[in-house]
């Protein structure tokens, strides 16, 4: 079943910048290290495997990308560099891997004479149920965006589309204080147009904000009941296809029309000195209904 609303797109064709995993060294390649582009100009991070060819494949089952700025540069407290914004496009195939593109979107003011930012790219794993074996990060070198002197038009970022929205709140858990907890606590009800905002706390030692989708129970129709696998792979992407990030909002749109549990955490990494702290609120669930919101429409 098809979602009821139409696919908000990006208009413009982005500057790449493509991200390589190659599985048998577990490294990072990137192309553009050092990218100029004026400021307003889209940008766009494209994270993918690597195959023996040296062909683009999708990046294996459990791997969750992220961008990470240098933000002393810049004179500001946001993990985001000189953007408003990263959106997550991803798509996954039958064995669970994932193509996914990051894009910087950027504010609808931009300072001059920014300095220009520097950054890695790095993915993740053995986060959320998969943590008990401690997360595993790979990163590329620091990377560099240079900002020319003219200025391009900055393109208004496509909405999160749905007709139907969920609005949780992301706090630190009054009784566990290294813990985080989401209000209402109730597993949620969403639909293929649903858009789900998670709202974190401004009070938060917040570095950067993620969602971590993993595990899945699974509707039988032989059954007439749910059905969980918990041998199965961490797939962070697999409920939606789109994810908003910005320094204390997150945006999640475009879910598949899977009846199912999805199991996921609310997490934050946090920075101190010659340390980085890793705080979630454990696994609260979304339950997706598969079809789209009911309204009142003929």
């Amino acid at each position: 079943m098809e979602s009821s609303y139409q696919r908000c797109d990006d208009a413009e064709q982005p500057t790449d910048c493509w991200i390589f995993f190659d599985p048998t060294t577990a490294s990072l390649e990137t192309r553009l290290p050092e990218v100029a582009l004026p400021p307003g100009r889209p940008v766009r991070w494209r994270f993918r495997g690597r195959a023996a060819d040296g062909s683009a494949t999708p990046l294996p089952a459990g791997w969750l990308p992220m961008l990470a700025f240098d933000h002393s540069d810049l004179s500001t407290t946001s993990a985001l560099g000189p953007f408003a914004s990263l959106l997550h496009v991803a798509a996954t195939d039958a064995d669970g891997g994932v193509s996914i593109d990051v894009l910087g979107e950027w504010p609808e003011t931009i300072a001059p004479g920014l300095t220009p930012p520097t950054y890695f790219a790095g993915l993740l794993r053995g986060v959320g149920f998969g943590g008990d074996k401690g997360m595993s990060a790979l990163t590329t070198r620091r990377l560099t965006l240079f900002l020319g002197p003219d200025r391009e038009p900055v393109p208004t970022p496509p909405p999160a589309c749905g007709k139907h929205r969920v609005d949780l709140t992301v706090r630190h858990d009054p009784e566990r204080p290294s813990r985080l907890t989401i209000e209402p606590d109730e597993p949620m009800r969403i639909f293929t147009d649903s858009v789900v905002s998670w709202h974190f706390a401004t009070d938060l030692p917040l570095l950067y904000p993620m969602i971590l989708f993993y595990h899945f129970e699974d509707w039988q129709e032989e059954a007439g009941a749910v059905q969980f696998d918990g041998d199965r792979p961490n797939r962070y992407y697999e409920p939606c296809r789109r994810m908003r990030i910005t320094s204390n909002r997150i945006d999640a749109w475009d879910f598949k029309p899977d009846r199912r549990h999805c199991f996921y955490e609310a997490a934050v990494l946090t920075s101190g000195q010659l340390s980085v702290g890793f705080l979630s609120t454990g696994d609260p669930q979304l339950d997706n209904e598969g079809t789209p919101f009911p309204t009142d429409e003929p």
